[in-house]
């Protein structure tokens, strides 16, 4: 069964997308060509060997996106 949800990306900006609930979340990732993404929904973050329909995901509902972020500490260089 195909659903639209909203897809908000880090900016804010949202968008409408179509969904096969019985799709997996990476399978919907590539096809957006954001797999190195991380989306998240109700407040935890959507594996990729899941569906959606295991997520309980409904019409109209919010999935965030975001970039995956590399912790650590950065040095800089700093010119004198």
């Amino acid at each position: 069964m195909n659903i639209s949800v909203h897809l908000v990306d880090p900016k804010g900006k949202s968008s409408y997308i179509s969904i096969c609930l019985s799709d997996t979340v990476e399978k919907k990732k590539k096809e957006l060509n954001q797999e190195d993404g991380t989306w998240t929904y109700d407040g935890g973050v959507l594996k990729n060997e899941k569906t959606f329909e295991s997520y309980d995901i409904e019409k109209d509902e919010v999935i965030i996106t975001s970039k995956v972020l590399v912790g650590g500490i950065k040095e800089i260089t700093i010119l004198k």
